[in-house]
């Protein structure tokens, strides 16, 4: 009979535990999952402005020129996300400190800097078009 509650105390414990564990992980899956979503839309949106056409004539021009201003807006959005993420990775990064504090720290850097570059480039794209008006 003891051996029979000592297995059942212990599964307990075990399963608790397994709880426990499964809720430290899944904020920073998440978060994770979340940087590498998000650093996958930048990269996109960096090779769609990674193009020269400024357009051929006065009408071409501003067509991209609108249409640049649709990526502006969503460079805003992508933007928002990042601030949101940035705001999670401070809590994580309070919540767990040590090695996993400084890989949070440096997805968000990386994040961070990629971003930048994007809106370097979305910034030159539309300085180009409106010399071009």
């Amino acid at each position: 009979m003891w051996v029979g509650e000592f297995r059942k105390m212990t599964g307990l414990i075990y399963k608790e535990f397994n709880r426990d564990i499964h809720m430290v992980d899944v904020p920073i899956h998440k978060f994770n999952k979340d940087v590498q979503d998000l650093m996958r839309r930048i990269n996109e949106k960096v090779m769609t402005l990674n193009v020269d056409d400024l357009g051929r004539d006065f009408h071409s021009c501003e067509a991209l020129a609108r249409k640049h201003e649709t990526y502006i807006e969503e460079l805003t959005a992508l933007k928002a996300q990042l601030q949101e993420l940035n705001k999670q990775s401070d809590i994580l990064r309070q919540m767990h400190p040590g090695d996993t504090a400084e890989s949070v720290a440096a997805e968000m850097d990386e994040l961070i800097e990629r971003f930048r570059d994007l809106w370097l480039l979305a910034e030159n794209r539309s300085r180009d078009l409106k010399q071009l008006k």
